[in-house]
């Protein structure tokens, strides 16, 4: 970016910035008579006419003002990068931020998780699976999900699991009728499955499951209305109970 180009575009933000700063109309005359340079560097170099657009709307918006609204741009340009950032790091700072499972969410928390999460799941997830709907992968898909999700996800007919009562966001009963996944594509589950999603308790198996297991899973959830009944007798076999708290036993051998 030549220093030319850029001296006459300082010269055009000065012009008009003259009249609303109380600045002589001499000046502003002999900075305004640099119009003609600018256009010529604009038109000669194409390279710098982003940044020579963006100062001259810069001046020409400041130059609308009327000189008494000016303090109040400056507070406004104040609040927004001093005070606003200031507030945030406070809130976090000085413990206001909920960070427990039972603490209501913050503002805006879920509607900006949701928006990520969609917004990057949408770009990467896989269209298409390399391996079959069939009952062979149906079954293996079946016991990975028990052996691996159930403790969080619940199994087929069965109330959630003390673990996942106490998580936040609580994740979803992926086999109960309300919280099935089947309007989903599988790719979908596969991304989540592969990748995890962060700050919900939702694990990456990449490293302890096979694509191919990832898939088997992921074709059972995204069509668990409609498995054949050998499977969902899979799913619908109890969970061991909860294990007793640390400690319990060893309190009740000692009374």
């Amino acid at each position: 970016m030549s220093s030319h180009c850029l001296s006459n575009a300082a010269f055009r933000f000065l012009a008009r910035v003259a009249y609303p700063l109380s600045i002589s109309k001499q000046w502003s005359s002999l900075f305004g008579s640099c119009s003609l340079q600018f256009l010529v560097a604009i038109l000669s170099e194409p390279d710098v006419y982003r940044f020579n657009f963006i100062l001259d709307r810069a001046a020409f918006t400041i130059s609308r003002m009327r000189p008494s609204r000016f303090p109040v741009f400056l507070l406004g340009l104040i609040i927004g990068l001093i005070i606003v950032p200031l507030s945030v790091y406070c809130y976090f700072r000085f413990g206001f931020a909920p960070v427990t499972t039972g603490a209501a969410a913050m503002p805006f928390e879920k509607t900006f998780a949701k928006m990520g999460l969609h917004a990057r799941m949408d770009k990467e997830y896989p269209r298409t699976a390399p391996i079959p709907g069939n009952d062979e992968n149906y079954t293996a898909g079946a016991h990975l999900y028990r052996e691996h999700c159930a403790f969080c996800h619940g199994a087929a007919g069965q109330p959630a699991t003390s673990v996942a009562k106490g998580m936040y966001p609580e994740p979803p009963q992926l086999l109960d009728p309300n919280h099935m996944v089947t309007d989903d594509p599988a790719g979908e589950t596969y991304w989540k499955v592969s990748n995890g999603i962060r700050l919900t308790g939702m694990p990456s198996f990449h490293e302890s499951l096979s694509p191919t297991q990832m898939w088997q899973v992921s074709l059972t959830l995204a069509n668990a209305d409609k498995l054949p009944p050998t499977v969902n007798a899979i799913l619908h076999q109890p969970l061991p109970k909860d294990q007793p708290a640390a400690g319990s036993a060893v309190g009740s051998s000692g009374r």
